[in-house]
């Protein structure tokens, strides 16, 4: 009877001892399950896509901030580069160093170096070009594309003279149902917060055009209209007729800077 209890307990014994090392392995397949669950969600090609895809994100928006900053850089130095023309388009280099110095206590020029500040002291640091010049404004609006226009522009006395050259655009809904007869000319003002201001009109030009015919127009303009710093000057003209007409382009705005029309 004792060695047949003794028998029992040492079955027991064995069984309890395999029993714990089944409990042991599982729970070592466990942690190794548990191990390679983790690793393959971090491998798993949805979360490698999802990382890649953050990665072009990223990219894309450093690559855009760097494009904008350029663009902003580019920008500014257009403004400056159109400003200097405007300054030493005077003919006269007295003239053309008043107008960069005014336009530098302005804040609009800016000149870290002091370079354009020296012709206060020696007028030939600085160029001087021509009071008249002709060039191609920019094309600021959609219909000035067709219109091909020229703009010859020369400071006479009290005023700029402009003689723009262009083309009548071709037929619009507008233009096909009514005489294109009449060009009326207008001109206004914007500041630096983007308020418009003393719109002025002028006297406008008469006849009878169709599309593709060249007309010229001349149109003259005060100078302290156009010098004005504070603001930005728009000169446009309209073809059409009186029940409404087609808009061209910004006869001071030059599409290349050093060919813009005189400053005083």
């Amino acid at each position: 009877m004792t060695e047949n209890l003794s028998l029992e307990e040492r079955k027991f014994a064995l069984d309890r001892d395999l029993r714990t090392k089944e409990i042991d392995l599982k729970i070592r397949e466990l942690k190794l399950k548990e191990s390679d669950a983790l690793r393959s969600r971090w491998f798993n090609p949805t979360v490698i896509g999802l990382i890649a895809a953050a990665l072009g994100l990223f990219g894309n928006m450093f690559v855009a901030l760097v494009s904008s900053v350029n663009s902003q850089r580019i920008e500014q130095f257009k403004a400056q580069s159109t400003l200097i023309v405007q300054a030493v388009g005077t003919g006269d280099e007295r003239s053309a160093c008043r107008n960069l110095i005014s336009f530098i206590h302005l804040g609009l020029l800016q000149d870290p170096q002091g370079r354009l500040a020296q012709c206060q002291t020696d007028l030939n640091t600085i160029p001087v070009l021509p009071s008249g010049s002709t060039y191609t404004p920019a094309l600021d609006t959609l219909a000035s594309v067709g219109m091909a226009p020229v703009v010859s522009a020369a400071a006479k006395d009290d005023h700029y003279h402009y003689d723009v050259s262009f083309t009548v655009p071709p037929m619009t809904d507008l233009l096909a149902t009514n005489p294109i007869n009449l060009i009326t000319i207008y001109s206004y003002k914007i500041d630096k917060g983007g308020t418009r201001s003393d719109d002025k009109n002028y006297p406008p030009l008469k006849g009878y055009w169709k599309p593709g015919d060249r007309v010229n127009l001349p149109i003259d303009i005060p100078k302290p209209y156009v010098d004005d710093a504070d603001h930005t000057t728009y000169v446009r003209f309209c073809v059409g007729s009186m029940a409404g007409c087609v808009a061209g382009p910004n006869v001071l705005l030059a599409e290349t800077p050093m060919l813009l029309p005189p400053a005083k």
